[in-house]
């Protein structure tokens, strides 16, 4: 779709008081008309923002001086910068930072409107260029790709083609199918954004942006120090979450040596899930404050009476590539006598 722009008439609402407006309307939400009829949707408010936004400020004149008086070498003075701009209810609102003379100027009240320059593609607005104060819009509508270009009709037989309509459709049937596709000219729009083109750049230029952004591995290397950072952050938090589950498991008595509890920190980094059923399943020896007491006529380092039978503490103790004999032998390590 050719690029084209707009003008509209936009009367602003009135504050009630004398005060100087701060924000002044510059685009009408959902579809409206331009001056001369065209149809305009604006269909994605934020894409618009940020693609008129891309210098910082957007100028707003007196009479659109900026496009009929500069051309010709004669002054075109801002009479006020519209710095940020806000998606409202009833559409796009810019923030005007005044010169003294703009000021003067709506404060006596001599302009009724603002009428902005809109920059569409198919029928959907990409971008607000500029606005002016005024009472009487004149420009007269540009369309295709530049200011110079005088206006032109729309041949509806090539735009039948163009869009796959058969010889039968009419011009609303046109407007239609055009509106229909501001989808995927919005996504044109975004990710001309994105990759830090103008919002009206052709598939091409596009294409080009991408490619150079690939080839700059400055995105790619943040990306994994990212990525890094948080692995780094995962992995100390499953650590310390299997410590604690140790540490307790070991003040109820619970017997885990040091080659078990590194065992036990890299599983659970792994597979958290099975360590925990690991840790949880290991027997405790003085769970209520009961304390299991080695046989007196057995001595230091046999065995000792946990209450959990050899099938059950077998497996776990394979587990770790030790027998259940190991794990009652370092019981009886800690037990009391």
């Amino acid at each position: 779709m050719n690029t084209a722009v707009t003008l509209l008439d936009l009367a602003q609402p009135s504050t009630g008081t004398d005060e100087v407006p701060q924000w002044v309307h510059l685009c009408p939400a959902g579809t409206f008309k331009g001056i001369k009829g065209d149809r305009l949707t604006l269909a994605d408010p934020d894409a618009v923002i940020r693609a008129s936004m891309t210098a910082g400020k957007i100028v707003l004149d007196e009479n659109h001086a900026t496009d009929l008086a500069a051309p010709k070498g004669k002054p075109a003075p801002a009479r006020a910068w519209i710095t940020r701009m806000e998606s409202r209810a009833d559409g796009l609102w810019g923030f005007a930072d005044w010169t003294p003379k703009g000021r003067d100027l709506m404060a006596a009240k001599e302009y009724r409107a603002i009428s902005p320059v809109i920059e569409s593609r198919g029928g959907v607005v990409t971008r607000i260029l500029r606005a002016a104060l005024t009472n009487a819009p004149d420009l007269t509508l540009v369309t295709l790709h530049s200011q110079n270009t005088p206006e032109k009709t729309m041949d509806i037989a090539k735009v039948r083609k163009a869009l796959g309509l058969p010889d039968t459709a009419t011009e609303e049937d046109a407007l239609a199918a055009m509106t229909e596709s501001r989808t995927s000219v919005t996504l044109h729009s975004s990710v001309a954004t994105v990759l830090g083109v103008d919002a009206g750049a052709d598939n091409s230029a596009l294409l080009a942006a991408l490619q150079t952004r690939l080839k700059d591995n400055t995105g790619n290397d943040r990306v994994a120090e990212l990525e890094g950072q948080i692995k780094t952050i995962q992995e100390r938090a499953s650590r310390d979450k299997v410590m604690g589950l140790m540490t307790q498991a070991t003040a109820e008595g619970a017997v885990i040596t040091d080659k078990q509890r590194d065992n036990l920190i890299t599983l659970h980094s792994q597979n958290a899930d099975f360590a925990v059923d690991l840790i949880n399943g290991l027997p405790r020896t003085n769970l209520n404050g009961t304390k299991v007491t080695r046989h007196s006529a057995a001595g230091a380092g046999s065995e000792i009476r946990t209450g959990v039978a050899d099938a059950v503490l077998a497996p776990m103790a394979a587990a770790f590539g030790l027998k259940a004999e190991d794990i009652k032998k370092e019981a009886g390590h800690g037990a009391s006598v």
